[in-house]
């Protein structure tokens, strides 16, 4: 049983990667880049990080400056609203009231926060990690190793969700349970469960509704 679930939260929890995109693709053209902003999608999906440095490298552009514009222009767009994913909200609720922790794990900063504050659900989380607490980068399982051992649980007792290879892959190296999101029915053999959607969880979380 599993009475500890971490989340991811681009393209998990919340669907915020047409957001990314449009910021990306708007600081990529001020920079005189052409690019096609559909592949950018796809790029961005597999690696915010490693499309940023690629794009960095190709074109000397100066990091820090670009990062700064796109982190912006990110904002600016979430600060209207990003969408949960449908029962994401839901089942994050049942989580808490079934007495069983939420984590959230992250490769953005603290303000993903903000989001869980906006969809009333930032009680339902025990504690989140992200890119200021300085862990290294997932698939490393050092940041998920850290909550097992401030929280006193088991790696087995923990699931890890997420829309990318690299969380069931931290997962899978923390030894925990590893389960992936895709709303397009994609599915990753390394994972110990492929959902579609959310409310498939409650059967493998075993939550009472």
């Amino acid at each position: 049983m599993y009475n500890h679930v971490v989340w991811d939260f681009d393209g998990t929890l919340y669907d915020t990667y047409p957001g990314i995109t449009k910021a990306f693709y708007r600081a990529v053209s001020e920079a005189n880049i052409k690019m096609d902003m559909e592949e950018l999608g796809a790029q961005l999906r597999v690696s915010i990080g490693n499309t940023q440095k690629r794009l960095v490298q190709q074109y000397g552009l100066n990091n820090d400056e670009f990062e700064q514009k796109y982190i912006r222009y990110r904002n600016q767009i979430e600060d209207v609203a990003i969408p949960a994913f449908p029962h994401a909200i839901e089942i994050c609720r049942a989580v808490w009231e079934n007495g069983k922790q939420n984590y959230l794990y992250t490769h953005r900063d603290r303000i993903a926060l903000r989001h869980l504050e906006k969809s009333g659900i930032a009680q339902c989380f025990t504690d989140c990690i992200s890119i200021e607490d300085d862990f290294p980068r997932k698939p490393d399982p050092t940041a998920l190793l850290s909550l097992a051992n401030k929280y006193g649980f088991a790696p087995a007792e923990c699931i890890m969700i997420g829309d990318r290879d690299i969380d069931i892959l931290a997962g899978k190296n923390a030894g925990m349970a590893a389960c992936f999101f895709d709303e397009h029915q994609t599915t990753v053999p390394a994972a110990d469960y492929n959902i579609f959607c959310f409310d498939q969880l409650y059967d493998i979380l075993a939550l009472k509704k």
